[in-house]
């Protein structure tokens, strides 16, 4: 009886160590598996708080740059000179391009060509300010010759498509259009 009772207890011990292996195995994977699921978690959030930021950056840029541009317009006469143009409003325009270049890594298809019709909207102003101000007394005009109104239609388009961006979260919108 005592190999009997040596062969049980030999078994016991090989059951338990078995046991604890998979229970230490499945305790390892389980814990891998969350903290693969916290690291995710702490990218998106990290990476979407990167986004919202390059977003408000990018509305204020627009924003800025809008209101310089118009009030420009606005107050602008023939005997403006161009250096005002060029201290004023070009570095605006600037500053705007350098933002949306650094981030447009963030931006939909929608977003980015509404962002660039804005910067072609600005740039051709921008270029008819300068011909207007420069234009000599026989090719003067009255009124300068801006696209005005498509800048104001462009940036509406801009602003609405950052604003989209900024009132639902991407998750929340992509669950929402997959359930229509």
């Amino acid at each position: 009886m005592p190999v009997s009772s040596l062969f049980t207890a030999i078994i016991g011990f090989f059951g338990v160590v078995v046991g604890a292996v998979i229970s230490a195995s499945v305790t390892i994977y389980v814990t891998s598996k969350q903290r693969k699921a916290a690291n995710k978690r702490l990218r998106a959030e990290y990476y979407m708080e990167q986004k919202v930021e390059a977003m408000a950056e990018l509305h204020a840029e627009l924003e800025d740059c809008f209101q310089t541009v118009d009030d420009f317009i606005d107050e602008m006469s023939r005997t403006t000179p161009l250096s005002e143009y060029e201290e004023n409003v070009e570095p605006k325009i600037e500053s705007f391009h350098k933002t949306l270049m650094r981030h447009s890594i963030y931006l939909t298809e929608e977003q980015e060509r509404a962002l660039y019709d804005m910067k072609m909207q600005f740039g051709m102003i921008g270029a008819d300010i300068e011909d207007y101000l420069t234009a000599d007394d026989e090719n003067w005009e009255k009124e300068p010759r801006t696209h005005q109104g498509n800048l104001r239609e462009t940036w509406e388009e801009a602003k609405d498509q950052l604003k989209k961006e900024m009132d639902v979260p991407p998750q929340l919108r992509e669950s929402d259009s997959s359930n229509k």
